[in-house]
């Protein structure tokens, strides 16, 4: 008998359900299988609120699915969290204006950019890194396991426990990183990195990167 968890039946048969946009409150059809669409009458992106699915955490989840369905719900749950805590960051950042909001953002942008293709590159964890990235931009509060800034956001987003912990000893770490530390972690600060210079126009020998993929990003950047 082939037997099927029943928690993942309305990923692997989607159906249709109504949520109000919030910006026109016209009513928008969202798949079960979905995270967001857009409004098509005035074209807000609406997410619908998703807690954990047994999808992220189940071992069996790319059996039970099938692997493309698989792979297309966790790009579109990293899609969904990065729009989700980039709105985050902005609101943090508001007591310091738009000037401020606009330069952050455009850099946490170019930063979620590079990490993308240092992923598709040599690997890595993008439901990890991208929130890393976004969240240590938030302020000194984020950026210390202590102060539970990172670690409240994350907690609110439904994530596991395990990838907050990772998470944020990403953003507590990404000041003083080593070759020996997690590929998670020198992804980020390469990412980051590579976006800073971006932004200054600044050059960096090979040595200021932790992965062949932050250097030949760099490479191909400068022209060389």
């Amino acid at each position: 008998m082939d037997l099927k968890c029943p928690g993942a039946i309305l990923t692997r048969q989607p159906e249709p359900e109504n949520f109000n946009c919030p910006s026109c409150g016209a009513e928008v059809e969202i798949w079960t299988d979905e995270l967001s669409r857009p409004c098509q009458k005035c074209g807000t992106v609406v997410t619908k609120s998703e807690g954990l699915s047994c999808v992220e955490w189940c071992r069996h989840a790319k059996e039970c699915i099938g692997e493309t369905r698989y792979a297309q719900y966790m790009a579109r749950r990293v899609s969904s969290l990065r729009e989700r805590l980039l709105k985050v960051l902005e609101e943090r950042l508001m007591p310091l204006g738009v000037r401020e909001i606009r330069r952050t953002v455009s850099r946490t942008k170019r930063a979620i950019r590079y990490a993308e293709k240092a992923i598709s590159l040599e690997g890595g964890d993008p439901h990890i890194v991208i929130p890393a990235l976004i969240l240590y931009e938030i302020g000194p509060a984020g950026r210390t396991a202590e102060s539970g800034a990172a670690r409240k956001v994350l907690l609110a987003e439904g994530l596991l426990m395990v990838h907050i912990d990772e998470i944020c000893d990403i953003i507590s770490s990404l000041d003083r990183v080593c070759r020996e530390d997690t590929l998670n972690l020198r992804i980020s600060h390469d990412a980051r990195l590579l976006a800073r210079l971006e932004e200054t126009r600044e050059n960096s020998p090979d040595a200021a990167f932790f992965t062949g993929a932050g250097k030949d990003l760099a490479a191909s950047a400068a022209g060389h």
